[in-house]
């Protein structure tokens, strides 16, 4: 498996980019991470590409998984996953267990929605992702929700 992190001055530019996205998903972010608790959680946020801008939740899963700021986790590079295939459908994902491309995520539950904004436009996706014994797809809901209410505050 080949995890793609960018370059600091490529990630620079893209934060920078997208600096109205961060500014609006960031309560979003911390409010689902709270949300979930004790639950071991990674909430992340990628751009329109896939590149994560911001992540919250299990450090050690953070670090497992490589969902830091910086990583590529657009489908291309690394299959099915929520925020990933949230980009290439535009539309809301559950990605259950053994539905990851890639094997080393057989025991990870994500789902993703993209962000739009008000002309309709891919800005970025959001993403929640936990091992499958604490996944529950009815987690898509809120997920399209914080999604739908980044992308009024863009």
């Amino acid at each position: 498996m080949s995890f793609r992190r960018v370059e600091e001055n490529e990630f620079e530019r893209r934060r920078e980019h997208s600096g109205e996205l961060l500014e609006a998903a960031l309560p979003h972010l911390h409010w689902f991470s709270g949300l979930l608790g004790s639950v071991p959680h990674v909430v992340y946020l990628t751009d329109e590409e896939g590149v994560i801008l911001e992540a919250e939740g299990n450090q050690e899963l953070i670090d497992r998984w490589r969902v830091a700021p910086g990583y590529d986790w657009s489908e291309s590079q690394m299959g099915t996953n929520g925020a990933g295939t949230a980009l290439v459908s535009g539309r809301p994902v559950a990605v259950i267990a053994g539905e990851h491309y890639n094997r080393a995520f057989a025991d990870t539950t994500c789902v993703g929605a993209p962000i739009r904004d008000s002309d309709g436009n891919i800005r970025g996706a959001l993403d929640v992702a936990t091992k499958t014994k604490f996944g529950c797809p009815r987690r898509l809901l809120p997920v399209v929700y914080c999604a739908w209410a980044i992308g009024r505050e863009l």
